[in-house]
């Protein structure tokens, strides 16, 4: 269990909760007022400032895990209090000459809460060194790339293969990597 204490009041509802559960299958208010010997409306009253309590307690606790979850992307959280996970809580990010900015507690809680004037990292693939794969795509296919500068996957570079006597041509790296083509003339020669 852990380490939250628990109030009179608490431990009081607790009590004359579990008392009518023993008694009863179902718990009314009318039963919970009669096990904690109180009038109804004493009842409500003392029911209510629990749910109150119960509720100030719940916002501290969320407030505290929605600090935590920003101290370790090193931004402040300004805001003091919340009314619900829809209502905008004021941050502030490392560098000072920045603004605050709002986020809602629940955008917080999914980890999107980033200062919209810092740069954001780019997301994506690592860019793949092309001049390296044609000529160990070439070498594999026991020939050599005469390109000495790649553009992209899809413009020209001049090949050859491993035949002396054939002559060089022109293909996209596309076609010699991922549609596995080769030499024109050793393909001719095949047939």
């Amino acid at each position: 269990m852990s380490n939250v204490k628990i109030t009179d009041k608490e431990q009081k509802f607790q009590s004359a909760i579990e008392s009518v559960k023993k008694k009863s299958d179902v718990i009314t208010w009318s039963l919970l007022a009669k096990e904690l010997n109180i009038s109804r409306q004493r009842f409500f009253i003392s029911y209510n400032e629990f749910i109150k309590e119960e509720r100030i307690k719940k916002k501290a606790e969320t407030l505290a895990k929605l600090s935590e979850i920003l101290k370790q992307k090193n931004i402040t959280l300004i805001s003091t209090s919340y009314e619900t996970l829809k209502s905008k809580l004021e941050l502030k990010c490392p560098n000072p000459s920045h603004p605050t900015y709002f986020f809602t507690a629940t955008s917080i809680k999914h980890g999107s809460f980033s200062c919209p004037c810092c740069p954001k990292p780019k997301v994506g693939r690592p860019k793949k060194d092309g001049m390296a794969i044609a000529k160990a795509i070439a070498k594999k296919k026991g020939g050599v790339c005469l390109s000495t500068t790649y553009v992209n996957n899809y413009t020209n570079m001049l090949w050859h293969c491993g035949n002396e006597y054939h002559s060089t041509w022109l293909a996209p790296l596309q076609n010699v990597h991922n549609l596995n083509s080769w030499c024109p003339e050793c393909a001719r020669s095949k047939n």
